[in-house]
């Protein structure tokens, strides 16, 4: 998934990107569009940093919490992997961490008991367990 959304920049500033897009048609104003252009890759590199330092720094919290709490040796790595993909089953940790399906269970009421992910009714029957935290930051 990208980090850098020029789209978002460009978005928010639809009226002056058109304008620099009509002037560069009409009058070939390489400058100014470039100028633009490189103030959005400016501002979005700056919200990507800021994303992934708060993405970074809850990985390191929520690693520590479960490490304190003297739980299973695979809750860092369930954490690990929720900050791949912030949506699990527990047939995917199960997989991904090579457990039984209780095992994989038990990590992930762990995680919800400690308020890191909540559950929600998946299209079948499996819960859908989300890191709700993870997907704010990105998606924000």
């Amino acid at each position: 998934m990208p980090l850098l959304y020029l789209s978002a920049y460009l978005e928010r500033c639809r009226d002056e990107y058109t304008a620099h897009l009509q002037a560069l048609s009409e009058s070939g104003n390489w400058h100014a569009w470039t100028v633009f252009f490189l103030k959005g890759v400016t501002e979005q590199s700056r919200d990507a940093t800021a994303r992934a330092k708060r993405l970074l720094d809850l990985q390191q919290e929520w690693r520590q919490r479960v490490t304190r709490a003297r739980a299973s040796a695979m809750l860092p790595k369930l954490v690990d992997l929720f900050f791949q993909s912030p949506y699990m089953t527990v047939a995917h940790v199960q997989e991904a961490l090579k457990l039984s399906y209780q095992g994989a269970q038990n990590l992930l009421k762990r995680m919800a008991v400690q308020q890191m992910v909540v559950t929600r009714k998946n299209r079948g029957s499996a819960k859908l367990y989300i890191a709700e935290q993870i997907v704010q930051i990105v998606t924000e």
